[in-house]
């Protein structure tokens, strides 16, 4: 039996055989399928068509009555085409049989209304622009195979208007984050993703080589570092939107390969950063008509001022357990934490075990916008010390839904603290912990010709279209995420 497949190139066959081809150059359209409705819809009546001869192209998503009536669809909308085959010539009657859902196809024509009253294009020509191969998925079931959405997206968005319309938002809101970011004067730069070392925070790299410098390289998994030599360098404001890979595990809220923004401003510390991001993320809300925000069936409201707190009092808020004085010891601490059944490793810190405790029994509960606080500095290598508590970092990190969405920090500026970070890091990944920062010596010859006070933050712009659409996973906000090659479906 002849399959779909062997059948479309048959047609495909045919129409050469005819001096027809399949798959043309280009095609000049008059109008889009937006502007025949906002031209013609109210102006005609049933019945009605208009003496002008206009042209339209897109996919065919629909044919019935043996192809006289077809909904053409392009990036925007959808409009009915209406062919009569004794209007045609013999050409086009052998393009109009050849014609199969999915087809790209140009129509010239002229507006009309059925007697039902549906605007349409009263076919005078066809074009057959590209003959598809492949059928679309079951217009009324769409696609069930989650694993075939995220390998063909192409499928995806033009069977489902939900997921057109998240990434058609996710590309409106990087739009309108740039634009607001140049009218308060940011800088956008770009700096390298092969690192010779990696660094701006802890996570482990990917690893590749360059051939002809017969040089190790691993691919970003941060932009701090690089930012931070450009403002060295006299640039005061700036921001950069990027790719970021981190060797790490794909969920709903990971992706190894994803979007993140990165941003700094001289001669500001966390508390002003704070303030921006919260301005950021409730313009962007606005400018999609959001004031509040439903995931996972969870509502937070986001018009509202972000509450600020602490993470030792929000760890004494959510477990009664306290961990602030100040001479208190790992040992003390550990004990502190397996009181509410954690398991803790003999070599965990006072500042690692506080950073646990937040993790596994705080986190989840941050569904309403909140900045959490005044982290340990022995866990936040890039981060000035509190001007209050040499214990702690000024460091902030904006939660909401359970999850980290930007870190926020007044950056450290003195290259013998730096140099000092960098040091206990190396020591870290010496004993083992692959996401340890490497020590970077350039960066420290860097800090050592001067940077400003400097507050700065990262914000991960997948996390945040997803919060903002309702998507349930990030995967649903990356046109195509890491999948494993194993689990591949069909369609």
């Amino acid at each position: 039996m002849i399959t779909e497949f062997e059948q479309r190139l048959n047609k495909v066959k045919s129409l050469r055989e005819n001096n027809i081809e399949p798959y043309a150059y280009d095609f000049k359209s008059s109008h889009s399928i937006n502007q025949v409705i906002e031209l013609f819809d109210e102006k005609l009546k049933p019945s009605e068509k208009v003496e002008q001869v206009i042209s339209v192209a897109g996919r065919v998503v629909a044919l019935r009555n043996d192809g006289m009536f077809i909904q053409l669809q392009d990036q925007n909308n959808k409009l009915q085409i209406f062919t009569l085959r004794k209007e045609l010539d013999e050409e086009n009657k052998l393009v109009l049989k050849k014609i199969d859902r999915g087809d790209f196809i140009g129509i010239f024509g002229y507006p009309c209304k059925t007697d039902a009253g549906e605007l349409s294009i009263r076919t005078k020509s066809i074009t057959m622009l590209t003959k598809t191969l492949r059928g679309l998925p079951d217009k009324f079931h769409g696609l069930s195979n989650q694993e075939v959405i995220y390998r063909q997206r192409y499928l995806d968005t033009i069977i489902s208007k939900r997921s057109k319309a998240v990434f058609e938002t996710r590309s409106k809101i990087i739009t309108e984050l740039r634009c607001f970011l140049s009218k308060i004067d940011f800088l956008e730069v770009e700096t390298p993703v092969f690192h010779p070392i990696p660094g701006g925070t802890t996570a482990k790299p990917f690893i590749t080589h360059h051939n002809d410098l017969d040089h190790k390289f691993y691919l970003r998994i941060a932009t701090e570092l690089y930012l931070k030599k450009i403002v060295v360098g006299g640039f005061e404001k700036i921001f950069e939107i990027g790719r970021i890979f981190r060797n790490e595990g794909v969920s709903i809220r990971h992706n190894p390969e994803f979007t993140s923004i990165e941003l700094y401003q001289a001669y500001k510390d966390y508390d002003f950063m704070m303030d921006l991001v919260q301005d950021i993320i409730q313009h962007l809300a606005k400018f999609i008509n959001k004031s509040s925000i439903e995931w996972n069936g969870m509502t937070a409201d986001i018009s509202k001022p972000f509450r600020r707190i602490a993470v030792l009092d929000l760890i004494k808020e959510k477990t009664n357990l306290d961990f602030s004085p100040p001479k208190m010891t790992d040992n003390e601490a550990k004990k502190i934490a397996e009181s509410v059944g954690l398991t803790i490793d003999k070599n965990k810190s006072w500042a690692e075990i506080v950073e646990l405790v937040f993790e596994t029994k705080c986190e989840k509960f941050l569904i309403e916008p909140t900045f959490v606080t005044d982290f340990p500095k022995e866990i936040s290598p890039l981060v000035k010390i509190h001007r209050k508590d040499s214990r702690l970092a000024e460091r902030a990190d904006l939660y909401i839904m359970g999850f980290e969405l930007a870190p926020i920090y007044s950056e450290l500026t003195d290259p013998v603290e730096q140099k000092k970070r960098f040091e206990q890091q190396s020591e870290k990944f010496e004993r083992g912990d692959d996401e340890a920062m490497h020590f970077d010596s350039d960066f420290i010859l860097a800090l050592e010709h001067g940077l400003p006070p400097l507050a700065g933050m990262g914000l991960g712009i997948d996390r945040l279209v997803m919060i903002l659409t309702g998507a349930k996973s990030i995967k649903d906000v990356i046109f195509f995420p890491t999948l494993s090659s194993k689990r591949a479906g069909k369609i």
